[in-house]
């Protein structure tokens, strides 16, 4: 597929595609939450060089989560990454009211 867009590898297109190279622009805080375990997307496969260079940027990796950090109740598994997304944005709020003062 590469090749058909104009790239020499598949690492290039994927470089060139992903959200990675707008990273630096970002000017509000956002959490990134990887599981290692995750099948889909492997952990050495995150560039974390993008999170490095803002501070605006929250890089968390899990040992555990699979792909979807978010399953259904009733399949038995406890679906963590909601309290997590919530707690990141109760503490960002709130940090932003202390700044104001």
């Amino acid at each position: 597929i590469a090749p058909m867009f104009g790239f020499s590898t598949a690492s290039e297109y994927y470089r060139w595609s992903s959200a990675g190279l707008l990273l630096q622009d970002v000017r509000r805080p956002i959490l990134f939450v990887h599981a290692q375990n995750d099948p889909i997307i492997n952990a050495s496969m995150i560039k974390t060089d993008d999170f490095a260079r803002s501070e605006f940027l929250i890089h968390c990796l899990t040992y555990e989560g699979g792909h979807s950090m978010d399953w259904c109740k009733n399949v038995g598994l406890n679906p963590w990454i909601g309290d997590v997304a919530s707690e990141f944005f109760m503490a960002a709020i709130e940090n932003r009211r202390l700044l104001r003062h």
